[in-house]
């Protein structure tokens, strides 16, 4: 997975969650999700490889990529995983 796939993903959480405004907890969220995409734009390692090779905690350790978005990062790699494996298998 690709880092300009993942601030895609990204930038179109916060757009969703910027559209409930009943909670303020959602536009912090918002925030994370969009500083995190600004982050991941201009990276120069990739976060999919950087994962394989050291786990959620070399995800961490990245500026302003905190413990929830570094789940989500994970999420999608395993499931971008599974994915091909299943392609594989068909």
């Amino acid at each position: 997975m690709k880092n300009l796939e993942i601030v895609k993903i990204f930038r179109e959480i916060s757009y969703l969650l910027q559209m409930v405004e009943d909670d303020p907890n959602t536009i912090y969220k918002a925030r994370a999700y969009e500083k995190a995409a600004d982050v991941i734009e201009n990276l120069s390692i990739g976060l999919e490889e950087t994962y394989l090779k050291n786990g959620i905690e070399a995800l961490n350790k990245i500026s302003s990529i905190g413990s929830a978005i570094s789940l989500k990062i994970e999420e999608f790699v395993n499931l971008l995983i599974q994915v091909k494996l299943i392609i594989m298998t068909n």
